[in-house]
């Protein structure tokens, strides 16, 4: 009670006070017509505090300046709440209250040096009906409908849970201001017109429960199929400050929490959250009652807003300077018609300025429609992309955990399986060397245990294959860093190498760069097995001719190349020969055997050691 309505108090002893020096100065003989002044009345009553009349029409002047500037200040930010909330919504902008409350001060000011306060004071009574009438509304909807269940019990001020339009609140204040204006203006009598303000003001009480009860209070706020309930402090997705839940709405457009400020500027969301509840569509659902749908269509062109927006203008305009006629006290018949004529080429002028100010805006509230009907439809599409490209990335995921997960099984299947066969195989295998080597055994037999023993071995190296792709596959194959000398182990392939070349009556070149290194660090065991899957393969397919093994060295970066003139691969086939078990037979290669592991293999220890085979 203190914080809210103490300042009635204070108020009502500043109107005593004001009433005490009104009469006050009557008794001290200054004129009617002064008597209210305040100039006036302050340096009467800082008179009798100081002797000098210079020093008390000097204090009297501060006190009225500071009075003045007190009052229109406050009145200047009281007036900017309203500006910034009404034009907020409409316009969807808020430059900020200050400007609002700067632009009401030099409203004031220009209105002060204009001397039109008079005139002002004269209209008080026909703008007192407005007042009384959206006042009255207001609290007959709190003190009536609310108490009777026809109004929400709380109290709800964000856009996206209201209608734009609640014809409760906008009917009864139509109603009561129609009624207080002909009132005012004599239509039912002097005692009705004297009371025209009272008419204004009680008539809400009445029509306010009455519309309320028709419209069975469906127009207060918007349903909501799916409420979110947001609670504790929570971020808004836009401003990404913090508010408490009170201040915060959900957002279908953005599909986050936003606070009441930034839905109330928002205009990309194109009231998703109510799009039955808009000024548009509340106009579109009253006027289809009465209009067909191509009247509509006319009625919405560019044209047909402009003779509204311009008719409406005009008429308000209009309104404007006949009340200032009929509160202009002329006895002068010749100088009212003059006055009267003055004020109906002001209408024109003005009506033109209004007709060039309508149709430019109605340009370009067009030319904003048109942008945001585009923007709103990239961002639908891009929002349905982006849950296209959510779903193929879950699905993608899906899918990896899915093949990661059977990798694992085969690697796991792998490992033991091999550990199974390579059991009996290696008794097998000692079983046809002890065999093949006894004297005792016929040569026929000896060639018979040497088959088996070779294809035991060809069996052997299949699983070591397949056991170590698993192990790259799985990520289990660790590497070891030796340091060696590189120079060395090259040499001992060559020489190994060359005889195997020699035993297929083909030669084997060796081509080293002068600047090779002569110590390395790498892992020695994977190095050596690269280079001799890589040459014996070059060797294997070479007919005729000769196997060459080049090597260069820049940057620290070495290249190893093996040139053969065998049939050599299409470019088809040269990707294809890097998967497990591939081989290209044809009629060159067709007695050539092998597992059709050793590219596979191969590639994938070499990009394991940070390296590239083409």
């Amino acid at each position: 009670m203190l914080e809210g309505l103490s300042w009635i108090v204070f108020g009502a002893m500043k109107l005593f006070l004001g009433s005490f020096l009104a009469y006050f100065a009557l008794q001290q003989g200054v004129p009617l017509e002064l008597a209210d002044d305040p100039a006036n009345m302050y340096n009467l009553a800082f008179s009798y505090v100081f002797e000098n009349p210079s020093i008390s029409v000097a204090v009297a002047c501060c006190f009225v300046v500071i009075s003045q500037l007190k009052i229109n200040v406050a009145n200047a930010y009281a007036g900017s709440l309203a500006w910034s909330n009404f034009f907020s919504r409409v316009t969807r902008n808020h430059p900020g209250r200050v400007v609002w409350m700067i632009f009401n001060v030099v409203i004031a000011l220009l209105l002060m040096e204009l001397g039109i306060y008079q005139t002002i004071e004269n209209m008080l009574s026909v703008y007192s009906v407005l007042v009384l009438a959206w006042l009255s509304s207001v609290v007959a909807d709190l003190i009536i409908n609310k108490p009777l269940g026809i109004s929400p019990k709380h109290i709800e001020f964000k856009r996206s849970h209201l209608y734009d339009i609640n014809p409760v609140g906008v009917g009864s204040m139509i109603i009561a201001s129609f009624a207080g204006f002909t009132a005012h203006f004599g239509w039912y009598g002097e005692i009705v017109q004297a009371l025209g303000s009272f008419v204004a003001c009680g008539l809400p009480f009445i029509t306010v429960p009455l519309i309320g009860y028709l419209t069975k209070g469906k127009f207060y706020l918007v349903k909501r199929q799916q409420p979110v309930v947001i609670t504790g402090i929570t971020r808004c997705h836009i401003c990404e400050n913090e508010f408490d839940q009170e201040d915060m709405t959900y957002c279908p457009a953005y599909q986050k929490s936003i606070c009441s400020l930034c839905c109330s500027l928002d205009v990309r969301c194109g009231d998703q959250c109510r799009p039955e509840a808009t000024l548009a569509s509340q106009s579109h659902h009253f006027f289809h009652r009465f209009l067909t749908t191509n009247l509509l269509k006319i009625m919405t062109t560019p044209l047909a807003q402009f003779v509204a927006l311009t008719t409406g203008m005009s008429l308000t305009g209009a309104g404007i300077l006949f009340l200032i006629y009929l509160q202009v006290p002329l006895e002068n018949l010749e100088v009212k018609q003059v006055f009267s004529v003055t004020l109906i080429k002001i209408f024109f002028l003005l009506t033109i300025i209004i007709g060039i100010v309508s149709w430019l805006f109605i340009l370009a509230r067009n030319s904003n429609h048109s942008a945001l009907k585009e923007l709103r439809s990239l961002t639908q599409t891009l929002a349905t992309e982006v849950k296209a490209h959510e779903k193929t990335s879950q699905a993608l995921q899906n899918a990896k955990v899915a093949a990661e997960t059977a990798n694992d099984a085969k690697s796991r299947y792998l490992a033991g399986l091999s550990h199974e066969l390579r059991t009996p195989l290696n008794v097998m295998l000692g079983y046809a060397q002890l065999l093949s080597q006894d004297k005792n055994i016929p040569a026929k037999q000896r060639d018979s245990i040497s088959i088996v023993k070779r294809n035991g071995e060809h069996l052997t190296d299949l699983i070591e294959g397949l056991l170590e792709i698993s192990k790259i596959e799985a990520g289990r194959l660790t590497l070891q860093r030796d340091e060696f000398n590189l120079k060395a182990i090259l040499q001992q392939l060559v020489d190994m190498f060359q005889m195997i070349a020699g035993q297929k009556n083909i030669e084997f070149h060796y081509q080293p760069c002068s600047n090779l290194p002569d110590y390395v660090a790498t892992d020695k065991q994977r190095f050596r097995q690269i280079l001799i899957n890589l040459i014996s393969n070059g060797i294997k397919y070479t007919e005729q001719g000769s196997v060459t093994l080049k090597i260069t060295y820049r940057n620290q970066v070495a290249n190893f190349s093996v040139i053969d003139t065998g049939v050599g691969i299409s470019e088809d086939n040269q990707e294809r020969i890097f998967k497990p078990f591939e081989q290209i037979r044809n009629n060159h290669t067709q007695a050539i055997g092998g597992t059709g592991l050793g590219l596979t293999i191969s590639r994938s220890l070499t990009e394991l050691m940070g390296a590239k085979l083409p």
